[in-house]
C-alpha cells in the first residue's frame, strides 16, 4: 500500500549522508538506489533473570506477541487454540485493538492479556513455554521473536524469508493457518528440551 512512496523514499535515500536499515536485503536495495546505508541489527537483550517471576513448568503456555496488526493472523491462533484445549495460550496487545467478535469467541484456554508493560511483559515471557509471533510480512524482522531469545525460551514463528535467515535454531517455523500451527505446537511439545538448548546457543 506504500508504493506510491517509492520514488520519494529514493529521492530522501540519496540526500541523505546515511541511511540506516536492520536487514542487508533493505542495504542491498538502497545502495541500488545511489544512496549510502549502513546495517544496525536489534540484537537480543540484556535480562536479568534475577528479576523476573513466573514458573514456566506450572502449565504448558505460549505467548504470542501481538499488537493486533493487520499482518498478525491472530484469528487464526485462536482457531489452533480450540484443537489444544491442554495448552494455554496468552495474547498480548492492547484489547480496544482486537475485534470483539475474536475477544467474545474464544475459547478458555485463550487469554488476552491486554497491554503488557515493562516487568509484566517480560515475566509473561518468562512464565511461558515458548514464544510466538506471527506475520504476513515476507520481511518483517519482528521484535517479540528477538524478545523471546532474550528470555530463552524457544520459539514460533511465520515461515517467512527474514525470519528463517535470523532464526536458525530454537525454532519451529510454520505456515499461517490452523493445522500448521497446531503441528507446529505439537512439534514443540515433542522436542522443548531440544529447542531450549538451542535457543540458549542462538542468543
Amino acid at each position: 500500500k506504500w508504493g506510491w512512496s517509492v520514488p520519494l523514499q529514493r529521492i530522501l535515500a540519496r540526500w541523505a549522508r546515511v541511511n540506516i536499515v536492520d536487514q542487508v536485503r533493505f542495504k542491498n536495495l538502497m545502495e541500488s538506489w545511489g544512496a549510502k546505508a549502513l546495517v544496525l541489527e536489534n540484537p537480543p537483550k540484556n535480562i536479568d533473570f534475577k528479576t523476573l517471576s513466573g514458573d514456566a513448568s506450572a502449565e504448558f503456555g505460549i505467548t504470542l506477541v501481538s499488537v493486533f496488526a493487520a499482518d498478525e493472523p491472530v484469528d487464526v491462533v485462536v482457531e489452533a487454540a480450540r484443537q489444544l484445549p491442554h495448552v494455554k495460550f496468552y495474547i498480548t496487545g492492547s484489547k480496544d485493538r482486537a475485534k470483539r467478535s475474536l475477544l467474545e469467541s474464544a475459547p478458555p484456554n485463550v487469554i488476552f492479556t491486554d497491554y503488557l508493560h515493562g516487568d509484566d511483559y517480560w515475566n509473561r515471557l518468562y512464565a511461558s513455554r515458548a514464544v510466538m509471533t506471527l506475520t504476513t510480512h515476507a520481511y518483517s524482522l519482528v521484535a517479540g521473536a528477538q524478545d523471546g531469545v532474550s528470555v530463552q525460551k524457544p520459539l514460533i514463528l511465520s515461515d517467512q524469508p527474514t525470519l528463517t535467515a535470523h532464526f536458525t535454531k530454537g525454532t519451529v517455523f510454520v505456515e499461517n493457518t490452523v493445522e500448521s500451527i497446531v503441528s507446529g505446537v505439537q512439534k514443540l511439545e515433542a522436542t522443548e528440551q531440544q529447542l531450549i538448548q538451542e535457543v540458549i546457543e542462538l542468543g
